[in-house]
């Protein structure tokens, strides 16, 4: 028995042919009434999967200071355009301001925007950020460019669809998924394909996003129409290199990603290699780029663990969590690009 979203899916697939992996993550995720993200909270112990602000509020606070620091370096303008992308329940843009907001000046210049497609979600953030003036956007276009900016994204890139090609023996074929009428399941194919890559030679499975591309193009028009940074954390690799990462998870377990479609998350790891060509594209924006530990450590985390550890002994936990290599200080990375500032962005070791 195939549940409503597979069924909605099984007939697609029928009427127009086999899906692109970036189709369906794009439906499986965001569907208006089968997508997983716009029917639930999904995160925290209760949900399916805990993100780095729901561990510990040191981890917002770090990323508090350095947008403040960003500011600075701007040179305090009057207004600054904070914007957050995929903002989950509100609790790093709480963490964050709760520090900013105590640097004279910052409050009053601070104009907040939150990008979210999810109406479950919106009312969380409504929650969480409720003594706070927020405007709710779509798409980074939605945002006016006549000040500078500051766009942070914590675990946002990792669900723009990806595709996903295979070279094997010189040859090029894509990924799909396609509708086995005999036993009645979705399951993963191969159709012929142009050559989406030219410089790649190893064999293997390569994943493009042309979503993430896109969205880091539109930042940095944002980012250039007047000057600002912006700063994504997320897991994944400096490099194109293949590899085939596409992952579902439900109630904090790995699944099957053509199992409970549209009831679990979907998602990829981030190729950093090919986000840091696109920014080299752009006249005169720098990028910088580190693993999560390390961009923690250089902000100070482990100074304010030790002022909160006397109050809550779980505080080294949570320290560990977020910085040890064998945890996330490895596996997450931290890409930064901007344009116009006096200084570098902090976190960034020469």
């Amino acid at each position: 028995m195939h549940s409503e979203a597979e069924a909605f899916l099984i007939r697609d697939i029928i009427s127009n042919g086999p899906m692109d992996v970036g189709t369906f993550m794009q439906f499986a995720l965001c569907h208006p009434q089968y997508g997983y993200y716009m029917t639930r909270d999904p995160f925290g112990r209760a949900g399916d999967f805990t993100t780095a602000p729901e561990i510990s509020q040191m981890f917002g606070e770090m990323i508090g200071a350095w947008v403040v620091d960003i500011w600075r370096k701007m040179g305090s303008p009057a207004e600054v355009l904070l914007i957050e992308a995929g903002p989950g329940r509100g609790i790093l843009m709480a963490d964050m301001l709760r520090i900013a907001s105590r640097i004279e000046g910052f409050a009053a210049a601070a104009k907040i925007y939150l990008m979210e497609a999810s109406p479950a979600l919106i009312e969380k953030q409504r929650e969480a950020l409720s003594q706070q003036n927020i405007s709710w956007i779509s798409t980074i276009g939605d945002v006016p460019k006549n000040a500078p900016v500051i766009i942070i994204g914590n675990e946002f890139l990792d669900a723009l669809p990806v595709r996903q090609f295979l070279l094997e023996k010189g040859q090029w074929s894509e990924r799909v998924i396609a509708y086995n009428a005999q036993q009645e399941i979705l399951t993963f194919d191969f159709a012929a394909s142009d050559p989406p890559l030219s410089f790649a030679t190893e064999e293997g499975l390569y994943e493009i996003s042309e979503s993430r591309s896109s969205f880091v193009r539109d930042c940095c028009a944002l980012i250039g129409a007047n000057k600002g940074a912006a700063l994504f954390i997320d897991y994944g690799h400096p490099h194109t290199v293949p590899g085939d990462t596409l992952q579902a998870v439900k109630g904090h377990t790995y699944w099957n990603v053509l199992n409970n479609i549209g009831e679990a998350d979907v998602t990829s790891h981030v190729d950093f290699g090919a986000l840091m060509q696109e920014v080299s594209l752009h006249q005169d924006f720098w990028y910088h780029f580190a693993h999560q530990g390390a961009f923690l450590r250089e902000l100070g985390i482990e100074a304010r663990a030790a002022q909160l550890r006397t109050k809550d002994a779980s505080v080294e936990v949570a320290l560990a969590r977020l910085t040890e290599k064998d945890q996330m200080g490895d596996l997450f990375k931290v890409l930064c690009f901007h344009a116009g500032l006096s200084q570098a962005p902090e976190g960034f070791a020469a």
